[in-house]
């Protein structure tokens, strides 16, 4: 009993593993080259793969074995799965440097005059910043709404919009930062992986790792 349970012990170190993914480009840039430089010490020859899982489906490929994990800046429950906050962060405007318009700083006046860039992966519906400048009686003007937030900084190094993007994305690129003129609430993200992996112990040591990853990782 005793050989048949130490065969099942995972060694990372021996292990030749993927473990799948399913999250958006923010925490593909943010998470994924620090995991995966984790890795290359502790684990050479475990691999990792990201691909686009519908909301509808998350579960379902999980519980086929295709999805080991799904994260992502909303929450949701479900009675076959297990979360984990991973990290919080907060929004921050960007433009480009020398804006015209912003010589005195991000005031919300400024805020609401010039055009934006809006991310959401839904074509319609408000958003964290909608649902807070309506509480102000205020509205932004979207110039551009798009899926990714990736694609936001070279827009807005090339033109005179602004945009609103997580801090620890937003700090990477040449751009001017401002804090919110609003109050704002904080980012959060979540892990998330299927109840039958909950025990398995190639599972667990991964979400370890991951855990341990995030740790520097705060709002400021």
């Amino acid at each position: 009993r005793k050989s048949v349970q130490e065969s099942h012990i995972f060694d990372p170190l021996k292990a030749e593993k993927t473990y799948s993914f399913a999250t958006r480009d923010l925490l593909e840039a943010t998470i994924m080259p620090r995991l995966l430089a984790l890795l290359q010490k502790s684990a050479p020859k475990i691999s990792v793969t990201n691909y686009e899982v519908s909301r509808k489906n998350i579960v379902s490929a999980m519980a086929s074995g295709n999805l080991d994990f799904y994260a992502d800046a909303s929450s949701f429950s479900d009675q076959y799965l297990c979360k984990q906050k991973l990290a919080q962060d907060r929004f921050v405007v960007i433009a480009r440097k020398n804006h015209p318009d912003l010589t005195n700083g991000m005031s919300l006046e400024a805020f609401l005059r010039l055009g934006h860039i809006n991310v959401s992966q839904r074509r319609t519906g408000p958003g964290p910043i909608e649902v807070a400048l309506d509480k102000l009686g205020e509205k932004r003007t979207v110039v551009m709404r798009g899926q990714h937030f990736l694609t936001v900084p070279s827009a807005v190094f090339k033109t005179d919009l602004i945009a609103c993007l997580p801090y620890h994305l937003a700090k990477h690129y040449d751009l001017s930062l401002y804090e919110m003129p609003f109050e704002l609430p904080l980012l959060e993200y979540f892990l998330y992986w299927h109840v039958s992996s909950d025990l398995d112990d190639a599972h667990i040591w991964m979400r370890e790792q991951i855990a341990q990853m995030v740790k520097a990782y705060h709002p400021t």
